[in-house]
């Protein structure tokens, strides 16, 4: 019965529906950061099933401004709680203002042990699931807490770091890509960048760029960028404005400049999981979209691979979901992707 209620809450069917957490007691928890940011408050949701738990599970979000607020992370919270499990929904502070820091490993991990040390688990040990970038978090949790992690599903997650970036930066040969996150990543490495008058502000208007088209399928082709870097109201250097458009992708240099800053940059080197993914000791499932177009599905097949004989590791792929949404299957391809949801529904109630 559980199996039978998230598969329909977890496929495209149930598009016109969204779950509600009537069944639930909520609790808002929040930790101060490390440091004196203001916007470094970390807040923890924890769902509680009214009936009997059956588990707990610790979801960690993906690299968006919308954190737990994105509509389909919070149904997907929605789901598992009805199902009866109590849920830790962190939003990692760095993750919702779309800045790419190490400490944001700390922050996952002081989240997570507030979940399993919360009066509301009575469990040993939790599931852990992570969407696309959380899945660095999710290898350091398991690595730091062996103990206490149980089994881990990672969806959209990656393997290779630099190789994801490229295609996050640029595509790859005819494949689908979505060229809307290439500003952030620029904004990430904005201290390897040639130095030019108003860099700062060239780095905000990335992130706002990105706050704003993100999400939006019509505006995934340059015509629709071009359009915006015109209407984009700025007081620019010329070396800034150049800058900025390289960002976006519209302007000549900015892929060479950017190949050269991330093949020698240590800036984002913490994005390795490699040595945390070898030290796995729970069950894995790594699922991807067949179409991810912002992260290769090969990432999710070569975690797989590496993930260590005793995680019994195992890769789905599906055509039910894009990078952050659900998609209906084609007629062709109807009974398989039934058939591989099935599978991930399986693995989500053995958690208990």
């Amino acid at each position: 019965m559980r199996q039978h209620r998230l598969f329909f809450w977890l496929g495209p069917w149930s598009q016109p529906w969204t779950p509600e957490p009537k069944d639930c007691i909520q609790e808002l928890v929040t930790l101060p950061g490390n440091d004196d940011e203001e916007d470094r408050l970390s807040r923890l949701r924890i769902f509680v099933p009214r009936r009997k738990p059956i588990g707990a599970l610790f979801l960690l979000p993906g690299f968006h401004f919308q954190g737990f607020d994105h509509p389909e992370l919070y149904r997907l919270v929605c789901s598992l709680c009805q199902t009866g499990f109590i849920v830790g929904a962190p939003d990692i502070p760095d993750f919702l203002h779309l800045r790419f820091h190490r400490r944001s490993l700390n922050d996952a991990n002081t989240l997570f042990r507030a979940f399993v040390d919360s009066k509301h688990v009575p469990f040993a040990s939790v599931g852990l699931i992570s969407i696309s970038l959380g899945s660095r978090l999710a290898f350091s949790i398991c690595a730091q807490n062996p103990k206490e992690v149980n089994n881990l599903i990672t969806f959209g997650g990656y393997y290779d770091w630099k190789s994801a970036l490229h295609f996050c930066l640029k595509g790859r040969g005819d494949r689908q890509h979505d060229p809307l996150n290439r500003p952030i990543i620029f904004a990430a490495l904005q201290d390897d960048l040639p130095s030019v008058s108003g860099k700062s502000m060239v780095t905000e208007a990335w992130v706002t760029f990105a706050r704003r088209t993100w999400g939006q399928d019509t505006l995934k082709n340059i015509n629709a960028v071009q359009k915006i870097a015109d209407d984009w109201q700025t007081n620019f250097s010329p070396a800034a404005k150049q800058l900025f458009e390289q960002g976006l992708g519209i302007s000549p240099g900015g892929n060479e400049l950017i190949d050269n800053v991330l093949d020698s940059s240590t800036t984002l080197s913490w994005l390795d999981s490699a040595d945390d993914l070898a030290q796995l000791k729970c069950p894995y499932l790594a699922v991807h979209a067949c179409n991810d177009d912002v992260i290769e599905y090969e990432q999710s097949e070569e975690l797989a691979k590496k993930a260590p004989k005793i995680a019994n590791a195992e890769c789905i792929l599906t055509g039910l979901y894009s990078h952050s949404a659900r998609r209906l299957p084609s007629l062709r391809s109807i009974s398989r992707e039934i058939q591989q949801l099935r599978n991930i529904t399986r693995h989500l109630v053995s958690f208990d």
